[in-house]
């Protein structure tokens, strides 16, 4: 953001790394990798063999994706966008988008390589409504907003109205609630207010900031 060269390529080769190392088949990132190239696994059960991963993470990855494609295009440095990176964005934003319309449900955690939901409950997408609203202006899909639209209703009703939190962002506590979801939600909150001009998406987005201001 600041607009310097050597930062913009650092970016520019964490992009690459991150886009062409730890994304699955379906879409969805792996949580870590060694330096020997090595997968971390961030969660394993009995019932999944496979390699499983946080959704909190994945929505992170789709809302800083979209930040950066929005950013350099912004200063002027639109050339720089690779097509490799808009099509990993495109496509978790896709799986994103199904597992809500299979499941109504983004899941704590997610096999990346099938897209089966390993866990779940919990608000660990917390900040995935920001993510699709972004790349559903980004992309042009309308689909992706009325998605956002639907989850971010459904967290608010079940866990800011009935519950008064939020959780599953942190791997060590994930039965706890966190704060880590409540900013999350908030930044989800607010995207939608920014996207859409609805006046329901900023008065939540208020009370979400009362609950935050719990964490002290």
């Amino acid at each position: 953001a600041l607009n310097d060269k050597k930062e913009r390529d650092r970016v520019i080769a964490e992009l690459d790394f991150v886009v062409n190392k730890l994304q699955g088949k379906s879409g969805y990132f792996y949580g870590g990798i060694t330096a020997d190239g090595e997968i971390i696994p961030e969660k394993m059960s009995p019932d999944f063999k496979s390699i499983q991963a946080m959704v909190r993470k994945n929505a992170d990855a789709l809302f800083w994706l979209i930040k950066h494609l929005q950013l350099l295009k912004a200063q002027g440095y639109g050339k720089s966008v690779k097509p490799e990176w808009e099509n990993a964005a495109k496509k978790l934003a896709a799986v994103f988008a199904k597992a809500w319309n299979k499941h109504v449900e983004f899941g704590q955690y997610i096999v990346p390589e099938t897209a089966e939901i390993a866990v779940y409950n919990s608000t660990a997408g917390a900040i995935v409504p920001a993510g699709l609203a972004m790349a559903s202006e980004y992309f042009q899909n309308k689909e992706w907003m009325k998605v956002a639209q639907d989850a971010a209703r459904f967290y608010y009703k079940r866990d800011v109205e009935k519950q008064g939190l939020t959780g599953g962002h942190c791997g060590d506590i994930s039965q706890d609630a966190d704060s880590e979801s409540a900013f999350g939600f908030l930044e989800s909150l607010m995207a939608l207010y920014y996207y859409t001009g609805e006046k329901e998406w900023l008065n939540r987005a208020e009370v979400q900031a009362a609950l935050g201001a719990t964490w002290t």
